[in-house]
């Protein structure tokens, strides 16, 4: 049997010379017709492979002669193509070793072949072309450019009847071509890959869908019939070689390492590898693409070939039906007793992310990468579209059709899901997969639950689902909208080493704001969340839409200073402001932690507008999302949510400091003539206004569903959204405060008593709220190629792509060390040691207890709730920089100025630096040590000026 995905490799026979002559033959003249039959007989070729081949020597060898690996790749296209030919009764050992041969030396060509954009010689100088010149391009041409050139055929037609003879040439599909189908029909071979002897019969293919329900991996979706069992080792390893080879196809050749930018609290990150460390992002205000680097798969013709409708690609609906039924029937629990998951096999589990893999490779486009100028956010009134009175831009197009883009043959078979039976599968087993994630979380034994090593493509697969409309209507029929979320925040905040925690967040609150975008999700999110919320959200007894609340709070607390200089930042913090308004339409009750989390928010922008002295607003861009889901549940929710409508009472006077910056940038901006592309409001869209070189663009709702126009800044946004809480304030406030000092009363609770009990006559009519959702775009493209290319070089086929290893003598090590991260990849995926959880029953963090302790002392009208503050850190780092005295007191107070600016409590941070200087100065900690240095004075002297400059956050 061959050990094809891991494990120890050995067995080498007397044929391992052939190897050599197979890399000596495509080194110089090309490979003699012996040596490749020896390589199409040999049994032990695989593990001669595997043993002596090196990435890094192959990926020479194509460069410089590009020819002959592509006379190689003709061998091996034909050999396939024979074999493929072979009735299924006469497919013997043979035949079935030279498919395997062949199919091998052929996977690692496509996977060792460097498609560079530009290289040597490949342009052409200036002057008429020689021979010379044709000649020298021509060997300059990429392995990966030939093989999808069109092939000239000559034919001779018979002469007329003057004798003349007429020749015409005729175009023969691309190598590339030949290699899509015969992989697609391999993944579909009776005696191969598919087991029975009536798998073919074309008699009972589905009428209504064209496809054979006998060719199918396994049930789950797809027509009903006798579809494939469990599969032995044999026809697994088979079906692997198989997906193998798409893969290599799809990428392009190696695919580029995902590019991994700081994230959070971390200041850098790994580059790519393990170990590796990377540039810090750009500064807040600078390029959004000057981190972008190139396309991680840099040929897009085989994914366009196979997703496109008009090519005859054979087995597409199969294929589609089979790997995602085959993932989601992978059982994490093993035989549903503790521990029972080890004993399941690692090798299911691999090729349930191998199925993955291909599977979310497919679900890609490439047109989704080129910026054709249309908005990524989606935004429609639902009010204007009752009664036929839409615009006819959107009139009678369900949702599910306005998210996607060009026809894509992959994509609109997921769609096309509608049956109870596929639907309650496809959720089911989504649940099932991220519920592993709880159910490991909230065990007593140690370690007996493993976690799926997949967890990150399934989130991409689910971002796909949440674009198609009866998806997301089972899983809200079936009750599981809290189940999945839950899943989702806790992927997102467990990312894996190898993966970017931006981009994983940046999926996250695209899922989000696609289900969001649903009525009746947007309903069911009122339901108190009886789950496990991720350690990094505070202890809340609230709602579902409370936990997302939150969760969107804090992304874009955390990542709102710097995301004007990186594209997924900016991306990230539109997507779950965008979730955040979807949800203040419906919400009902939010809890009192999500209340403080929105006023410190509301705070930050505040204070970052006070501050400014140009027209540029920096973070005010987002200032009217924010403002917008405060009058959305003012306006539709006013009687249900006491608590943000009294906090909102006890900051009248924030309300008119925002309302007073936003006039004076306003009036700044007029005597400027300021007209700069950041100074209007992220809903614009304004990717036409980007380069093709510029990378993904910034994620916006289209301008003709939101409330602002091409031509409308932020402050006009602004504007609108503070007038009307403006006049309910002055309506209510006075009244409020005469009652309560009437009265005498002294507690939140008892002042709630007091509010008005409906806005009706306080606010002028409700504005038409504003649902929005995510389409396929450039950004989500991006993404999604960012988490596959990661997991992909860490998973399964991780050895295709290591070039760290080469040459016989450190061929066994290299292939060792890479099949061992394949297993561990395959066997558990750990959360960090942070967030890891001893044995036994599960105590509180001390930090959800200080948590729980000072929500329960603090009310909604005692400044914000704690709201990150990722500026923290760098005041800090500036002040520990000056704590020597070298510093001057104008660098300091540049940086506290700065540090306000933000929102940062500068009270602490005056202690903090106190503290260091005591701690410097050998004293101990728990004494008040008195700050030596011009730098302590400094600070000391700015302390009792926080409680002005940062108002709640002293």
């Amino acid at each position: 049997m061959r050990n094809f995905l891991g494990g120890l490799l050995g067995g080498r026979g007397s044929k391992q010379s052939v190897l050599q002559d197979l890399l000596r033959g495509l080194a110089q003249d090309g490979v003699p017709k012996d040596v490749w039959q020896q390589c199409l007989e040999a049994d032990d070729f695989e593990d001669i492979l595997e043993e002596q081949l090196s990435i890094k020597e192959l990926a020479a060898i194509l460069a410089r002669s590009p020819g002959n690996a592509l006379d190689l790749v003709l061998q091996c296209i034909e050999a396939i193509e024979g074999t493929l030919a072979i009735d299924a009764s006469s497919l013997d050992d043979k035949a079935e070793t030279a498919l395997v041969n062949s199919t091998l030396v052929l996977t690692y060509l496509l996977a060792s072949e460097f498609d560079e954009q530009a290289s040597p010689g490949a342009l052409a100088g200036g002057g008429p072309p020689d021979e010379a010149a044709t000649a020298s391009q021509e060997r300059a041409r990429t392995l990966r450019q030939r093989l999808w050139d069109s092939v000239p055929q000559e034919a001779s037609l018979p002469p007329d009847a003057g004798g003349k003879k007429t020749v015409t040439y005729s175009l023969e599909s691309p190598v590339g071509e030949r290699i899509a189908d015969a992989v697609m029909r391999m993944l579909f071979l009776e005696g191969f890959t598919i087991e029975g002897s009536e798998a073919l019969d074309e008699g009972d293919r589905a009428e209504d869908t064209g496809i054979n329900p006998s060719l199918l991996w396994r049930d789950g979706i797809g027509p009903e019939g006798a579809a494939q069992g469990r599969p032995d080792n044999d026809t697994r390893e088979n079906r692997q070689l198989g997906l193998q080879l798409l893969a290599a196809l799809l990428c392009g050749g190696a695919p580029a390492v995902p590019p991994k930018t700081s994230s959070g609290a971390r200041a850098a990150a790994p580059a790519g590898r393990r170990g590796g460390r990377a540039a810090p992002a750009p500064a807040a205000g600078g390029s959004a693409a000057a981190d972008v680097p190139k396309p991680l798969i840099s040929d897009p013709r085989p994914l366009a070939y196979l997703c496109s409708p008009e090519t005859p690609v054979p087995c597409r609906g199969e294929l589609l039906y089979s790997l995602v039924s085959s993932a989601l029937s992978y059982d994490p629990h093993g035989y549903g007793v503790p521990y029972g998951g080890y004993f399941a096999g690692a090798n299911e589990e691999a090729f349930a992310a191998l199925c993955l893999q291909v599977l979310c490779l497919l679900l890609q486009d490439a047109a989704d990468a080129r910026d054709d100028g249309v908005p990524a956010v989606v935004a429609w009134r639902p009010q204007e579209e009752c009664g036929g009175g839409s615009p006819a831009a959107a009139q009678g197009q369900p949702l599910s059709s306005r998210l996607r883009g060009a026809p894509h043959a992959f994509r609109d078979l997921l769609a096309g899901v509608a049956s109870e039976r596929e639907l309650s599968f496809l959720v089911s087993g989504v649940i099932a997969l991220f519920g592993t994630l709880t159910e490991e979380r909230s065990t007593y034994l140690p370690s007996s639950m493993r976690l799926p090593a997949f967890l990150p493509e399934l989130l991409v697969l689910v971002f796909h689902l949440a674009s198609c409309s009866s998806f997301v209507q089972a899983l809200d029929a079936q009750g599981e909208v809290s189940a999945l979320i839950e899943g989702i925040l806790h992927v997102s905040s467990q990312a894996p080493e190898h993966m970017n925690e931006d981009v994983l967040g940046l999926l996250a609150g695209s899922v989000l704001l696609r289900l969001t975008g649903h009525r009746q999700v947007c309903i069911s999110l009122n339901e108190d969340f009886e789950g496990d919320a991720p350690d990094s959200l505070p202890d809340v007894e609230g709602s579902i839409g409370d936990i997302v609340a939150l969760a969107s709070l804090k992304q874009v607390g955390e990542h709102l200073a710097s995301a004007g200089g990186s594209w997924v930042r900016h991306s990230l913090v539109e997507v779950h402001l965008c979730a955040l308004d979807n949800i203040s339409t419906f919400a009902e009750d939010l809890a009192m932690e999500t209340c403080l989390r929105f006023f410190a928010l509301l705070e930050r922008c505040s204070k970052s507008l006070a501050l400014a002295k140009q027209a540029r607003p920096g973070v005010g861009i987002w200032l009217p999302r924010l403002l917008e889901a405060f009058m959305n549940v003012v306006q539709y929710q006013y009687g249900l949510n006491s608590n943000l409508v009294y906090g909102l009472m006890t900051r009248r006077s924030l309300v008119a400091d925002l309302a007073t910056s936003v006039a004076r940038l306003r009036k700044l901006a007029e005597e400027e003539g300021t007209q700069r592309p950041d100074a209007h409001t992220p809903s614009e869209g304004r990717a036409g206004d980007q380069g093709a070189d510029a990378g993904p663009p910034k994620v916006g709702p289209p301008n003709g569903g939101g409330r602002a126009s091409p031509d409308t800044h932020w402050w006009t946004e602004s504007e609108e959204f503070l007038r009307p809480l403006q006049q309910l304030l002055e309506a209510v406030v006075p009244q409020l405060e005469a009652e309560v000092e009437k009265r005498d009363i002294s507690t939140p609770d008892e002042a709630k008593e007091l509010l008005p009990r409906c806005a009706l006559g306080l606010l002028p009519v409700p504005h038409a709220f504003v649902m929005r959702s995510l389409r396929d775009c450039r950004t989500t493209n991006r993404a999604c190629e960012e988490c596959l290319v990661a997991c992909l070089r860490e998973g399964p086929l991780a050895a295709l792509w290591d070039t760290d290893g080469g040459g016989s003598s450190s061929t066994n090590d290299a292939a060792a060390a890479g099949q061992a991260r394949a297993r561990a990849a395959s066997c558990e995926r750990k959360p960090p040691e942070a967030d890891r959880r001893p044995a036994g029953p599960r105590e509180r963090s001390a930090s959800r207890r200080r948590r729980s302790s000072v929500s329960r002392e603090r009310s909604v009208s005692r400044g914000p709730g704690g709201g990150a503050r990722p500026v923290l850190g760098n005041a800090l780092a500036g002040a520990d920089a000056a704590k020597g005295g070298a510093a001057g007191a104008s660098t300091l107070m540049a940086q506290l100025e700065a540090a306000a600016a933000e929102g940062v409590d500068l009270v602490a941070l005056a202690k903090h630096l106190q503290a260091q200087q005591a701690a410097a100065a050998g004293q101990p900690s728990g004494e008040a040590a008195a700050p030596s240095g011009e730098a302590a004075a400094t600070a000391a002297a700015a302390a009792p000026e926080a409680e002005d400059a940062g108002a709640a956050a002293a």
